[in-house]
């Protein structure tokens, strides 16, 4: 994944990823939302190319673990990091026309931060992740 717009929130402690940062998919919130988002023989084909480097201790290093995780992510809407590459992330696919995932939108912070208010952000970021997917065509089932 590689990131190509970031808006700083008014926190004075923030994530570092910055616009061109590249991020594996395995363990981050982006990757796993985009993951989740592909048709699953295009996901077990990217899987099968991928290495899953641990990161940190927490970072999911086995096929079928991240395949469950992602199956979880495809049904709630939205993917979460929890410290498996650096912070802590909650964030959604954006789906062109045919359903297809051409971006993600994220909210990111320090673990700390981040983890309590999951619940509440979550959803938001799934919205607005559908709402520009509709903008750009896609009609949700």
């Amino acid at each position: 994944m590689i990131f190509v717009y970031r808006e700083r929130g008014p926190q004075a402690v923030s994530v570092s990823a910055e616009v061109g940062a590249r991020r594996p998919l395995h363990c981050t919130a982006v990757g796993k939302a985009c993951l989740a988002a592909l048709p699953d023989t295009e996901r077990r084909t990217i899987l099968r190319r991928i290495t899953l480097t641990a990161y940190t201790p927490r970072t999911i290093t086995s096929r079928s673990v991240l395949e469950a995780e992602l199956a979880d992510v495809h049904r709630r809407g939205w993917s979460s990091e929890r410290r498996e590459f650096s912070a802590a992330a909650c964030c959604a696919a954006v789906l062109d026309h045919a359903g297809r995932p051409v971006g993600a939108i994220s909210a990111a912070g320090p673990a700390e931060r981040m983890e309590r208010i999951f619940a509440r952000i979550a959803p938001i970021v799934a919205s607005t992740a559908e709402a520009i997917s509709c903008r750009l065509g896609y009609a949700p089932r």
